[in-house]
């Protein structure tokens, strides 16, 4: 491949170069278009997909350094953080490496590391052709690689510490008190070592789901957990400012009252735990012989269960765990009412005091309909506090069941849902009506043909609710049985093609270490939305108590 010099009418031929990009784990998207890139023009391109500790990780990364062309720095808040990305760069330097910085998020450049202030930054926050263009003028014409420092200055020990001791020990068939405590403190010391953050986080969650946590153990590690959360929103400014604007532009619908929030049951994580580690409790309870990623997948799980027991052996488990997991949280013994009002007493215990608990801000919402996948009362409990009248009905999916109990609308068949007597559809089953939960993967199947054959199973109300107003989305797992039946089920139905005028959001539960590619997840939520024109679901990516304290201060702006 040849061309003209810029400079005059001498030929040039041009040779791909042999790169290294240095980056930190959380500008993997950003990292990705820049290796297509890069790639298309020939260049032989080398970056760390595994982003692990241990010495013979850092040898390799060492390594490939010293036999790089041309070290390409992704520059970001997150990277200005990590001591891996800080590493490399001084042993890049110390080699004479050429260094190519790469602008891929906002960063005070006063912050940024020797040689960056000294050296040319390339704008790639966006990716446009034109940005493409000038990242590959700027390996072209970078200054070609000389000959490494002889002898070789010592190489930088490793920055990431090996955490697969902390992982073995969580491996024990046992912990007690004293282990427990002492695998709390040895990951609190990593708390503030961004590298560390998604191995950490995936170690506690691990530790918090072991049927053998001790009380007060599992609450410091909920903290750990939410300051890891808290940290990793606030990481990125870009990403702040990005979340700001995607709730004001929901601001026209909120003051038309045109809004659906559809609520998940991820909504009480911190109340019960999450779907995985209930599903992962199921498994060694009723000894699920499957694969180990198996066992997270409640679903499978619970069909597993039904199958070598029955059905009522499996809802009565499954009652009997989540009532276990809400008395922790209470001081004394709460019986009265059942399971339901339990949700209900332990949710009031524990927003008390916190002003933008997720149900409660919803509630002050001016919304006519609220669809919710949770079994639980919470979203009738939340706007009954708001001082609304709300009006609660369950999807009535199988046909075997007779007693369901009596419908609004059969019982009053002029009700019209308003934000004042708002109606609250159960779309999976209510405690109540404990015939009416869908649980395993049977249920979801037969739900969604049920609610695909007949549309009688979703109030007209509903209906008009999800084909004509901004659809708000949270509390919701993206791999979740529970998103992809009801976007293929409910969201598409006739008339759904108005949904195109509205913003739609998503607030993902977590935005955590597993998920390595917002965009790839938001592309395969809207696959989900349906099919009509042109739809596009905007993801928050943040927990559901930022969101709901983001949305709590927009309100402010429109009541």
């Amino acid at each position: 491949m040849e061309g003209s010099s810029r400079g005059g009418d001498t030929a040039t031929v041009y040779r791909p170069r042999r790169l290294f990009i240095s980056y930190a784990r959380r500008d993997a998207i950003a990292v990705n278009d820049l290796h297509r890139d890069l790639a298309r023009a020939s260049h032989d391109v080398w970056f760390d997909r595994k982003l692990e500790g241990g010495q013979r990780w850092w040898d390799e990364v060492l390594e490939q350094i010293r036999t790089c062309e041309l070290f390409v720095f992704v520059l970001s808040p997150e990277s200005l953080k990590s001591k891996a990305c800080r590493a490399e760069l001084a042993y890049a330097a110390v080699l004479e490496r050429p260094i190519l910085p790469v602008l891929a998020g906002i960063v005070n450049m006063d912050l940024a590391p020797e040689p960056i202030g000294a050296l040319n930054v390339l704008d790639y926050r966006e990716r446009t052709p034109e940005n493409a263009i000038d990242l590959l003028m700027a390996v072209a014409d970078a200054t070609p690689a000389g000959m490494l420092p002889d002898p070789l200055p010592p190489s930088p020990p490793p920055p990431i510490t090996n955490l697969g001791p902390v992982r073995e020990r969580l491996a024990a068939d046992s912990l007690p008190l004293r282990d427990q405590e002492d695998l709390v403190a040895d990951l609190r010391r990593h708390i503030d070592d961004v590298d560390q953050h998604p191995t950490v986080a995936a170690l506690l969650e691990q530790l918090r789901s072991r049927s053998d946590i001790v009380e007060a153990i599992g609450h410091e590690v909920d903290a750990l957990l939410g300051q890891l959360r808290f940290r990793s929103s606030k990481l990125s400014s870009q990403r702040e400012t990005s979340s700001r604007d995607l709730i004001r532009s929901l601001v026209p619908h909120l003051r038309d009252g045109r809004i659906t929030p559809i609520t998940g049951v991820a909504m009480t994580d911190s109340l019960v735990g999450t779907r995985r580690q209930i599903a992962q409790d199921f498994a060694r309870s009723f000894e699920f012989p499957m694969a180990r990623h198996q066992q997270e997948d409640m679903p499978q799980v619970a069909q597993f269960v039904t199958v070598m027991t029955n059905a009522e052996t499996l809802r009565s488990s499954l009652r009997e765990h989540l009532a276990i997991q809400l008395q922790r949280h209470l001081a004394e013994e709460h019986e009265a009412g059942g399971l339901a009002d339990l949700f209900v007493v332990t949710w009031s215990r524990q927003r008390s005091g916190v002003e933008s608990d997720p149900h409660a801000v919803l509630a002050r919402l001016p919304c006519p309909v609220f669809v919710t996948g949770h079994p639980a009362s919470l979203m009738g409990a939340a706007l009954r506090e708001a001082g609304k009248d709300p009006v609660e009905e369950v999807c009535r999916w199988r046909p075997d069941v007779y007693d369901w109990p009596r419908s609004i609308f059969e019982t009053e068949p002029g009700y019209v849902p308003s934000a004042n007597r708002p109606l609250v559809f159960h779309v999976f089953g209510r405690l109540e009506v404990p015939d009416s939960l869908v649980i395993t993967e049977d249920d979801y199947m037969e739900f969604m043909i049920r609610a695909t054959e007949d549309k009688s199973l979703i109030p007209p109300p509903v209906r008009a609710a999800l084909a004509d107003s901004a659809l708000l989305l949270l509390g919701f797992n993206l791999e979740d049985y529970d998103v992809r039946v009801l976007l293929r089920t409910l969201v598409g139905q006739e008339g759904a093609q108005r949904l195109y005028r509205y913003t739609h959001v998503a607030a993902q539960v977590d935005p955590s270490a597993d998920v390595l590619s917002p965009d790839r997840a938001r592309r395969y939520l809207e696959r989900y939305f349906g099919k009509f024109r042109q739809p596009s679901i905007d993801i928050y990516w943040g927990t559901v108590d930022e969101f709901a304290a983001d949305l709590s201060a927009v309100l402010g702006t429109v009541q």
